[in-house]
């Protein structure tokens, strides 16, 4: 949040954490990273600049529920999780 211009603060949609890459040209895109923000950390999410400015496709998938995409941090948001698989299985 805190390296985030007011347009991106403005997008209405989330990132949930999850990719899937190539192998190789992920690898390529992680060696031109860098951590000038000021967290000082590596954004992963700058790989998917790497990737435009390098004229590579990229592409996005909107979850049609929110709880597909939910995050299982504690024996709580497992508990919670399993009662969405029972609940959806049933």
């Amino acid at each position: 949040h805190k390296d985030t211009t007011k347009e991106e603060k403005n997008i209405a949609e989330i990132y949930t954490g999850t990719f899937i890459f190539k192998k190789a040209p992920l690898f390529d895109a992680l060696k031109k990273i860098n951590n000038n923000n000021s967290q000082g950390e590596y954004y992963l999410t700058d790989v998917m600049q790497i990737f435009l400015d390098n004229g590579m496709l990229t592409a996005g998938y909107c979850a049609k529920d929110y709880r597909e995409t939910i995050g299982i941090n504690s024996s709580r948001d497992l508990a919670q999780a399993e009662d969405l698989i029972r609940t959806n299985l049933t």
